[in-house]
């Protein structure tokens, strides 16, 4: 399996930037080699270490567009036996070069910033596409079709036949004709399958396959009709496999090819080129005819600004459809005042995925109850029976069967087999859709590898457990949490699409019940101690991603250089290019000038305007960039460390092996975010270490000696290093997450050196807990896959500054027409025109507001000797969703009186405003509680120690508070 992890998919990114692409390669075999494509041309190989019974490893590199336009990325793995995989298609937009700034900082300008030295972005040439040369003469393709039969016996019955040699391939095009021209270079293929990968597809689809040719030579496939741009591969095959070729990209001049004009489109959301106040479009599936949508032609759709959403008309589309869609033609039309405005056409090979989840429970169809299905769910914490059911729907092609994934942390958008927070998984058979059922009452029976989804990566699986892993980030009893569900189409354990949207499911806290005590437990063994904490520091946004460039190496960043253009570019202009930007970076190196993004263009969407939560979620991409890094490396780290283990004598094989990797991951997690540039970095990080090697340890259950510790100490922290040094660039992060803080991304080449500034970063809230074994044995660490002790960390946080105070809001709703009524219920059907206006509040608060402004943690403790500490840091992370009671409140009377409900403003907290959480955070009194869990033991045994197959989790010590006083701040003030 090969996956690119980074850039996602459609992200936007400046030509000047050297975009960080990554790679995650799963497999049974050796890999030898790992290839990064751009727009159907090699950029660069790597020749990665493999070490015996390593199952995976991973790819980085920096590329540089160099043009506007859209771009399409791809990466190839070649294994030790000559099988080369295909990872998915990874599409980006490029704008023109953002440019970078220098800031004096022994001079200010007129408002006392630091003077501002505008920098000269690397001058880039037009490269244009790759030319292709055809032969001068190319006989057809072969007609004869491959002897199937044959074929399969050469696979089965005979030895095992040598793989044949690959073709190579090249292209050009007559109108929206496409000719490929094949160089056959073996004479033992049966045949040739040609691929093709549609605009915006994210995998290749066979489209044809091809008798063998006599001999070697060239030979011509043509494929008519097409819109572009494409990718195209052709492999030859015998009994011993396929051998594709190299892939090229295909691109149209005729406009009439051209798959795209004036809009873009996302997979589920069609972007337009302007704003307009109605909208609708004309469709053509597979190429036949027409229809309006929506239909009748006197009802419009409402755009989110540029946006239309487009998931439940695909949803009914391809459910309706009485063949597979597979493309899809859109005309787009929008009215401005009184002017109708061509809004520009779309061809879309269509690569849909939709998840919902049933709110009744389990049986949501019928043209009633289907209503309510959703991409929010509630589920009663205090409810025994929670099952739900999951709908999915999906028109991606080769789909054999689907991966479903739950989470306690937001999914990125693109595929990874381990995303953080996973707690369950499962796979299901389906080619365009079917339901499935969870049971959240029992999520540990749920395995994250089912093996019908991974049967052939079951090494690389097998290291990853369930039971005390499956407790990540997950809040002690009775408390609102937020789950994450989503769903990937597969052809057998390959990722064949994007994985669909999330679905947001809350628990909702039911009445308060009081439990008979529980007297029996495991002994009190461990004092726990609250030792610092840390509030959120707000860095400055003048400040935002620059860095001080601390060394340069030409030679390297004249190869990086080189490498992102064609060879049609000379060497002498490449070195002019170079040499012009490497004096720049010198002279703010020498001076200590820091350099800066440029400001975003779009000044009218700048980060105040977009809210906490949008910044919070920018902040939390940088936070978490040294989690990814360590997901994609972790394999690698557990190998060397079951190595160290092994040469100290003691046997660490694959149960070692899966035990490191379960500690590893639960000790990353508290220990995710805290940034390289915070100076108390290094002691905190030599804590979290030390907690993760006796978490490890634990989990591995291996007698790690003093000794032991300390070699696995040093490995973790040469891994950190390396970490820390990929955190100098601050401001490497797409557009869309650099625009919400006002600024363009700055992604310098490798050869520059960088540190970030500190003054512009960003600071979690942190606090350190110590945990101490005050008698005399060293306890269990874990019973049947469940943590013996546990520290349950709370925090809650009071504000009494807005009594009497009137806060202001206003929102957007949509309504659609009125549909089926039941109670006090209104369901409304998925396809039909809106309405949009605007709602606003005045919310006068009365007394103090309180709640809690950071998630609680459930944090296992490892087995700790007579007398020993452990320190854990732990980033604490923000519930950007809290809203005032009275808000909510006058927010739901409001909606009532106009016959709106929730899902008319954004659905249930999907869209609604956000500031309340800074309300509360800001000016208020935090405390922060820690308490000790244990197991329970039977009761009634006096004596008994041993925990039971009907052990909880129960409170064996009083909790410890501390209380913390927050900034001041106006942000609520009226």
């Amino acid at each position: 399996m090969v996956t690119i992890l980074h850039p996602s998919q459609e992200s936007r990114w400046p030509a000047d930037a050297f975009v960080p692409v990554g790679a995650l390669i799963i497999s049974q075999n050796e890999i030898k080699a790992i290839e990064l494509w751009a727009d159907g041309r090699l950029i660069s190989t790597k020749t990665p270490t493999w070490k015996d019974g390593q199952a995976q490893t991973s790819a980085q590199w920096q590329w540089m567009p160099g043009k506007s336009g859209n771009h399409t990325l791809l990466v190839r793995a070649t294994t030790g036996t000559g099988k080369i995989v295909f990872s998915n298609l990874v599409y980006i937009y490029v704008d023109p070069a953002a440019g970078f700034n220098f800031l004096d900082l022994s001079r200010v300008d007129e408002k006392g910033n630091p003077a501002l030295i505008p920098g000269m972005p690397l001058q880039l040439p037009e490269a244009g596409s790759v030319g292709v040369v055809p032969p001068p003469v190319a006989p057809p393709a072969p007609e004869n079709r491959p002897n199937r039969f044959a074929l399969w016996m050469e696979r089965n019955l005979f030895a095992s036949q040598k793989l044949t040699a690959s073709p190579t391939l090249n292209a050009s095009v007559d109108g929206c004709t496409v000719k490929l021209y094949i160089a056959d270079n073996s004479e033992d293929e049966t045949g040739f399958f040609v691929y093709r990968a549609g605009p915006g597809s994210s995998a290749f689809k066979r489209i044809d396959e091809l008798g063998s040719s006599p001999g070697t030579g060239i030979f011509q496939y043509t494929d008519p009709n097409q819109k572009g741009p494409l990718q195209y591969y052709v492999s030859a095959f015998n009994g011993g496999g396929e051998a594709p070729s190299n892939p090229i990209q295909v691109e149209f001049n005729d406009a009439d090819c051209q798959a795209a004009e004036g809009s873009s489109f996302d997979g589920k959301t069609l972007t337009l080129p302007q704003e307009v106040q109605w909208a609708y479009f004309y469709f053509s599936v597979n190429q036949q005819p027409y229809d309006r949508f929506p239909n009748p032609p006197n009802q419009f759709l409402a755009p989110d600004g540029k946006a239309l959403d487009l998931s439940d008309f695909l949803e009914g589309l391809i459910v309706s459809s009485p063949e597979p869609v597979e493309t899809l033609d859109v005309e787009v039309w929008g009215w401005q005042n009184d002017t109708l405005i061509a809004l520009g056409r779309q061809h879309i090979d269509l690569n849909f995925t939709d998840l919902k989840i049933c709110n009744l429970g389990t049986g949501c169809t019928g043209d009633v109850a289907s209503t309510f299905r959703s991409h929010y769910g509630i589920i009663a914490s205090d409810n025994s029976k929670q099952v739900h059911e999951f709908y999915w729907v999906s028109n991606v092609p080769g789909t054999t069967n689907a991966l479903w994934q739950i989470a306690s942390m937001p999914f990125d958008s693109n595929f990874h087999p381990r995303p953080r927070g996973l707690l369950a998984s499962g796979c299901v058979e389906g080619e365009t859709g079917g339901s499935f059922t969870v049971d959240f009452a029992h999520l540990e029976q749920y395995s994250p590898a089912p093996s019908t989804c991974v049967e052939n990566l079951t090494p690389y699986f097998d290291q990853l457990q369930t039971g005390v892993s499956s407790l990540l980030n997950l809040s002690s009893t009775g408390e609102p949490r937020t789950l994450y569900a989503r769903i990937i189409p597969m052809k057998g354990n390959q990722p064949v699409g994007q994985p669909s949207n999330p679905v947001v499911i809350r628990y909702q806290p039911g009445e308060t019940t009081v439990e008979p005590a529980i007297l029996d437990h495991l002994p009190d063994t461990y004092r726990v101690e609250i030792t610092s904490f840390s509030p959120i520091k707000w860095g400055d946004p003048n400040l935002w991603g620059c860095v001080y460039i601390q060394n340069l190496d030409y030679n390297t960043i004249w190869n990086s250089v080189r490498e992102s253009f064609p060879s049609t570019v000379s060497d002498s202009l490449v070195t002019s290019l170079v040499k012009n930007y490497y004096d720049q970076l010198y002279q703010a190196m020498i001076n200590h000038w820091p350099v800066c993004p440029a400001p975003y263009k779009e000044e009218d969407k700048s980060w105040l305007e977009e809210g906490i939560e949008a910044i919070g979620d920018a902040l939390e991409e940088f936070w978490n960039s040294i989690t990814e890094l360590f997901n994609e490396l972790k394999a690698g780290i557990v190998d060397v460390i079951a190595e160290v283990i092994n040469t100290l004598g003691i046997e660490c094989g694959q149960t070692c092996k899966s035990g490191l990797m379960t500690g590893l991951e639960i000790g990353m997690t508290y220990f995710t975010g805290i940034p390289p540039s915070l100076p108390t970095f290094d002691e905190l990080k030599n804590a979290g270490i030390d907690y993760m090697v006796e978490l490890a340890a634990s989990e591995a259950g291996v007698p790690c000696s003093d000794v032991c510790k300390s070699a696995v100490h040093d490995v973790l922290d040469e891994a950190f290093e390396s970490f820390e040094k990929s955190q100098g660039q601050p401001g490497c992060v797409s557009e869309e997450q650099a625009k919400v803080i006002g600024k363009s991304p700055l992604c310098l080449p490798p050869g520059v050196e960088t540190e970030a500034v500190l003054e512009g970063i960003t600071q979690p809230a942190l606090v350190t807990i110590k945990v101490t074994n005050i008698l005399k044995d060293t306890p269990l660490y874990q019973y049947e896959n469940r943590p013996a002790y546990v520290v349950h960390l709370k925090v809650k946080e009071v504000n009494p500054y807005l009594d009497g105070e009137t806060l202001y809001y206003s929102y957007r709703y949509f309504k659609k027409p009125k549909g089926v009524q039941i109670g006090d219920q209104e369901f409304l059907p998925s396809s039909s025109a809106t309405q949009t206006g605007y709602i606003s509040l005045a919310v006068p608060i009365t007394g103090e507001i309180s709640g809690s402004p950071f998630q609680s943690e459930s944090i296992p403790i490892p087995s700790l000797g007579p007398g020993q500490s452990v320190t854990i840091p732990v980033h604490l992370q923000p519930t950007y969703d809290y809203l005032i009671p009275q808000h909510i409140l006058a927010l739901l009377n409001e909606l009532k009186e106009l016959g709106l409900t929730l899902d008319d403003v954004g659905g249930l907290y999907g869209g609604l405003p956000p500031n309340d959480w800074n309300c509360l955070y800001q000016s208020g009194r935090i405390w922060i509680t820690a308490q000790l869990y244990c197991l329970s033991t039977p009761p009634g045994l006096p004596g008994q120690i041993a925990p039971g197959p009907d052990s909880q989790l129960v409170p064996c010590s009083d909790d410890v508070a501390t209380w913390f006083a927050t900034e001041p701040s106006n942000a609520c003030a009226p």
